[in-house]
């Protein structure tokens, strides 16, 4: 639970290398897009009964 918690704190964007911060922001962006497409490609799919 701790570990989950680290993942919601507020973080200084300014500190650290510039490639992990941007990491850190953009990963779970991305992962939310992949998801949102598959469920966009899924929707027809499932609403026809293929």
């Amino acid at each position: 639970m701790v570990k989950i918690s680290k993942l919601f704190t507020a973080r200084d964007m300014t500190e650290g290398t510039p490639w992990k911060r941007i990491l850190e922001f953009s990963i779970p962006m991305l992962i939310g897009n992949i998801a949102q497409h598959f469920i966009i490609l899924l929707t027809p799919l499932l609403s026809v009964g293929i």
